[in-house]
């Protein structure tokens, strides 16, 4: 009798301690599977019941692999198909299509007494927000290295865009001056050639001061046609180089929005970057076709090449932080998923997709802007107004060939002008004579622009309201706050005649020009 009761008293226990360890094992976060040697499901707890939203007497016998995900065979990343050759702990993280999250599964081996795996026990932790998290982390770094690569390239930019723009002001200011002058029609054609080719090489400059420039507002109204034709341009040489046929078809009448223009060009050198490389390997005529539209409320902006296309089981990843089909060394730094967060802060849309006869387009689509701005008027206009009375102006610029092209067109238009390279003598002849105006160069070795003008302030605090800042450094941090809180006006290098002449009648005759900084070469 006592024999029985023992029986039945370890019975109830071994029942006891088998229910408090289900309890245990389905209060369990994770899901958790007992799998055989054949890949049977023994037992599930409940985790795993609500992930398969199934009854566990429907999903007891089934095999995993069948049951997780509708497959006739083991999964090629099963960690148990490892753990039954090395009788170990396997683990492996990966993202299920199925439930569309992020799992981390862990295999533990059930061994018997001689050390044969019989069974395991298949856990899966879903480590979606930990993914995100880290994805996210991942995409400000990202951000923070382009950032901190774009600060580089406006720090050179400044030096370039100063020592280029520098001599092609005295080619661009006398090459004008003669082209007004009455000379032979075979000196004339040259005088053009040496313009035109002057002004090519201002428009890369100024593309390269565009892309870097730090004085531009976060976002301003934009022509998105114009940052496309830019964009273009910058890569002119590399589509030339790979025989790639370019065709645009853009809108005439296509509305304006507000952007940041330096990003949205960013945006689109990399999708161009990617047409390009996704092309390399045809053996057709490469073909990049670019079209802007207006649809319902919103511009549009259609980038297609005609390569292999972009594979179905990627393109729906393509701007996921994790996702590149490149090494290390291939692009350009700018992921697609952070063109996704440029075009998203815009308040717009990125998407892909292939075409039917092969090849891909990439589709940005952005707000209009309602307001309407004013136009800037015509230098054209400015130009024809007449001059205002002869004016003492002195040219403060470290440049001699610059001081001599300014001498030469202020004097032609009546001014009485005198030059320095120096700004010590400047300060010397300030003090001497009384002037009208001031033409001051921002960058010279001896003393800087800004300093210069600090010290106007001891001789006559009235003749600060009397410069005209002329610069090829706008670009720089220093330059773009002294210009902010001054308010004093500015043309960059290389300047046309009817821009600085328009800017020298507006300080002459004490009238305040809307525009801080201008750009004009004619």
């Amino acid at each position: 009798m006592r024999t029985e009761q023992a029986s039945i008293s370890e019975k109830r226990d071994l029942n006891q301690e088998a229910s408090e360890l289900r309890d245990i094992i389905d209060s369990q976060d994770d899901i958790i599977l007992i799998i055989t040697r054949d890949y049977s499901i023994e037992n599930v707890n409940k985790g795993g019941l609500t992930l398969l939203g199934r009854d566990k007497e429907d999903v007891i016998g089934e095999k995993c692999y069948q049951a997780l995900h509708a497959e006739v065979e083991p999964c090629q990343y099963c960690p148990f198909t490892q753990t039954m050759k090395t009788k170990k702990t396997e683990a492996v993280e990966r993202y299920d299509a199925t439930f569309e999250k992020h799992f981390r599964i862990k295999s533990t081996p059930i061994l018997n007494e001689h050390g044969d795996v019989m069974k395991c026990v298949l856990s899966m932790r879903d480590v979606t927000e930990k993914v995100n998290t880290e994805a996210k982390l991942k995409r400000m770094q990202q951000e923070l290295n382009l950032d901190r690569r774009l600060v580089a390239i406006g720090q050179v930019a400044a030096g370039m865009t100063h020592e280029i723009n520098n001599p092609l002001t005295g080619v661009i200011a006398f090459s004008q001056m003669l082209m007004q002058m009455d000379i032979p029609e075979n000196m004339k054609e040259a005088v053009e050639v040496i313009y035109d080719g002057a002004s090519r090489v201002v428009g890369i400059v100024d593309r390269l001061r565009t892309f870097a420039r730090r004085d531009r507002p976060a976002k301003e109204y934009a022509d998105l046609n114009d940052i496309i034709g830019n964009t273009l341009a910058m890569r002119a040489y590399e589509i030339r180089s790979n025989g790639i046929e370019v065709t645009t078809h853009l809108a005439t009448d296509l509305p304006e929005t507000m952007a940041n223009v330096g990003q949205l060009q960013q945006v689109l050198l990399n999708i161009i970057i990617n047409a390009e490389q996704a092309m390399e390997t045809s053996f057709k005529q490469k073909k990049l076709t670019i079209t802007t539209e207006q649809v319902a409320d919103k511009i549009r902006a259609s980038i297609s090449d005609n390569g292999p296309g972009i594979p179905e089981e990627i393109i729906d990843r393509l701007f996921d932080p994790f996702f590149t089909t490149k090494d290390n060394n291939s692009g350009m730094g700018l992921g697609l998923n952070i063109s996704y967060g440029i075009i998203t802060e815009h308040g717009g849309e990125i998407r892909a997709q292939n075409e039917p006869d092969s090849g891909a387009t990439f589709i940005i689509e952005l707000p209009i802007v309602a307001e309407t701005r004013e136009r800037n008027p015509s230098n054209i206009a400015d130009a024809e107004q007449e001059e205002p009375a002869e004016a003492r102006i002195l040219v403060v610029d470290d440049e001699p060939h610059i001081c001599r092209a300014l001498d030469r067109l202020l004097t032609e238009k009546g001014h009485q002008v005198e030059t320095t390279s120096s700004p010590f003598k400047a300060l010397e002849m300030l003090s001497e004579t009384k002037y009208d105006l001031i033409l001051l160069d921002l960058r010279m070795p001896d003393m800087n622009g800004i300093e210069f003008y600090d010290r106007i302030r001891a001789i006559s605090p009235a003749l600060q309201q009397k410069v005209v800042c002329v610069t090829g450094d706008v670009v720089s941090t220093q330059n773009e706050a002294f210009l902010h809180e001054t308010g004093i006006p500015c043309v960059a290098k290389p300047f046309g005649v009817n821009e600085l002449m328009r800017q020298v009648r507006h300080v002459l005759e004490g009238e305040k020009n809307g525009t801080q900084v201008t750009y004009s070469h004619s």
